[in-house]
């Protein structure tokens, strides 16, 4: 790995390296978990394997830790570098999922203030703190470089939403750095390897580029099916649009559960309005003509734009 052994003796302090092997990232996590000894039987593997493929091939990453690092900041880096959340399901199972708004096979459930949220429990967090402008990648480690450290990388990759830096929208500039000790340019060709780290981390900033609100709620038991990690549709007088309208219908993402007594506390955090362009079937019609659940569920051509004909957002190509 490009070092130079040196010369020791029968007394000279060593310490063990781990060499993850280049892998697909959803092996290497399930290696990760197994080092940490977390029985198989507590991990929704399928969870795991299932993201391989889908809904894309990430590239494979390899590392080389050359000194004590917990396993779960190992995990979690290459959680976030994949822009996918983790976490322990009702069924005490570490599982996964891929930061995606909305996909055709995905169903929502339906909550609102007269159905389901408890009176006086909703609270909102604009959560400003997760919004970003710019997304910079530290990638191609030294073997011996410090994690943290800029000059231990060869590569950098830069993506930003200029027009949420400008003064017409938040003027202001908020960064995101990843450093990258699994990505190295000896994985795939370099052709490959543009195209897929921009792809990966501008879908991120794409997602994050306008702050994701929180919203705590509370329903009753009879509403308890909800799990974490299920997208949900809110409509609530608590929680306002941008623009000073009602929320209506918002997709959110419960990221967590927590049962107390007779009811049941939940967080769930905002989704992008604009959608993932996912190919509708022949027999979806227009956009004008298609009901919301197709609009939800596929993608539709914009104009020059990038809007609808009606002015709707447009969709993005994943």
């Amino acid at each position: 790995f490009s070092t130079t052994a040196g010369a020791h003796n029968k007394n000279t302090k060593v310490e063990k390296v781990k060499y993850f092997e280049p892998d697909n990232p959803y092996d290497i996590l399930l290696e990760i978990l197994s080092d940490a000894g977390i029985d198989g039987a507590y991990i929704d593997t399928s969870a795991f394997t299932g993201l391989k493929t889908y809904p894309i091939t990430d590239i494979d990453r390899k590392a080389i830790i050359i000194e004590p690092t917990n396993a779960d900041k190992l995990f979690f880096e290459l959680v976030d570098e994949l822009d996918c959340k983790s976490w322990v399901n009702e069924d005490l199972k570490i599982t996964i999922a891929k930061n995606i708004q909305n996909l055709p096979s995905r169903s929502y459930t339906t909550i609102t203030d007269e159905a389901n949220i408890i009176d006086e429990s909703a609270s909102v967090d604009l959560n400003d703190a997760s919004r970003i402008s710019r997304i910079s990648v530290y990638w191609n480690k030294s073997t011996l470089g410090a994690i943290d450290e800029k000059d231990s990388y060869s590569r950098l990759d830069i993506v930003l939403d200029a027009d949420a830096e400008g003064v017409n929208e938040y003027d202001e500039e908020k960064e995101k750095v990843f450093y990258s000790r699994w990505l190295h340019e000896n994985l795939t060709t370099e052709e490959i390897f543009e195209g897929y780290v921009k792809a990966n981390f501008s879908r991120q900033l794409f997602r994050m580029r306008d702050a994701q609100t929180l919203f705590d709620f509370s329903v009753e038991l009879k509403d308890q099916d909800i799990k974490t990690g299920d997208y949900v549709k809110i409509t609530s007088d608590d929680i306002q649009e941008k623009d000073g309208q009602p929320i209506t219908k918002r997709i959110f993402q419960i990221v967590k559960r927590d049962p107390k007594g007779n009811k049941i506390d939940y967080k769930a955090i905002i989704t992008p309005k604009k959608r993932i362009a996912f190919f509708a079937p022949a027999t979806v019609p227009t956009y004008l003509s298609a009901t919301e659940a197709q609009k939800e569920k596929y993608g539709f051509f914009t104009n020059t734009k990038g809007e609808m004909s009606n002015e709707d957002k447009g969709y993005r190509f994943y």
